[in-house]
């Protein structure tokens, strides 16, 4: 008998909702402008309300819905609260908005909420990239850098919801502070922003080898992106080629770092960065095979295949997969 549950995504900018099955298949779906997750009631109402609209749907009709999981950016802890700004972690939401209490009272039904890096790395463990193996490491590389933990399929969250936040492992210990307060994070050296970042600065120090990035920026240094470094190196530009492999062997060392720690199946690479396929996976497998312990050196790094839909089919899969 097929089952189902809701599922919200609930980025900074845009929530969507959901009716997916216990195959992860997605039936339907609406989205919406998110109103602001950090107003911590308006936020609850506008969840409370998406969800509502879709159970009063026609698709919801006749069909025993489970429950609601739901992926959030920011920090969640154990009990569903959100407790935590991802943008500024050192921002304590004080008292935690307590999404999974509120949202199961006002629905009727479970309720769980988990990070939203957490969710799409469970999505790629259950029904994606991840599905025949039990451990996984995720990192989700786009604007910045999430991830997600699944043990035994299982996420794990540690003690207070917060492991799989790998954008904040440390790669250079005496690099500069990021606004987290921690010194040179991942995040700062393998995210779609960093990877601007530090092509920006490479090319104001040698302003000739950067010109195809400087080109496809019309001119601009300041709109050099991420988007304008890979196609450079699509392109076969040394500068941005040089670049992108910086950044990958910073990934690398991040995934080294979680091999060493966890011993997983395999290590997973999502988000709109990740997807830029060999480019960046290829320095950051060269780094894994050539400075991980030996004999995990031959742990897979495979790309995400759920894109998008990994943060719904995700959320989901929380109550489908008690």
């Amino acid at each position: 008998m097929t089952r189902y549950a809701l599922g919200i995504d609930a980025g900074a900018t845009n929530l969507r909702c959901a009716l997916v099955n216990d195959q992860g298949q997605i039936l339907f779906e609406i989205r919406e402008p998110s109103k602001g997750i950090w107003n911590g009631p308006a936020y609850m109402d506008q969840l409370t309300g998406l969800a509502q609209r879709m159970l009063a749907g026609p698709v919801c009709q006749g069909l025993r819905v489970e429950g609601l999981g739901i992926g959030t950016c920011g920090q969640v802890n154990l009990n569903g609260e959100l407790f935590g700004h991802n943008g500024d972690p050192s921002i304590r939401i004080d008292p935690p908005v307590p999404i999974a209490a509120v949202l199961s009272a006002r629905l009727g039904m479970p309720v769980k909420v988990v990070n939203d890096g957490q969710a799409a790395i469970f999505a790629e463990a259950i029904y994606g990239a991840g599905r025949d193996v039990r451990n996984v490491v995720g990192f989700t590389i786009g604007t910045g850098i999430g991830g997600g933990i699944v043990l035994n399929k299982r996420i794990y969250q540690g003690a207070q919801g917060i492991a799989g936040h790998l954008g904040f492992l440390v790669i250079d210990f005496e690099g500069e502070l990021s606004v987290s307060g921690v010194p040179g994070p991942a995040e700062d050296f393998g995210s779609g922003t960093s990877i601007g970042r530090i092509a920006r600065k490479r090319i104001a120090g040698d302003p000739e080898r950067g010109r195809l990035m400087l080109e496809l920026a019309d001119g601009k240094i300041g709109d050099v992106s991420g988007f304008q470094v890979f196609e450079a190196v699509k392109r076969g530009d040394p500068l941005a080629q040089e670049v992108v492999e910086y950044c990958g062997k910073a990934i690398g060392a991040a995934a080294v770092s979680m091999i060493h720690a966890l011993n997983p199946d395999i290590i997973l690479l999502s988000g709109g960065v990740a997807e830029q396929g060999d480019l960046l996976v290829r320095p950051i497998r060269e780094y894994v095979k050539t400075y991980a312990l030996y004999n995990t050196r031959n742990t897979p790094v495979r790309i995400a295949e759920l894109s998008s839909q990994a943060g719904v089919i995700g959320a989901a899969a929380l109550i489908l997969n008690e």
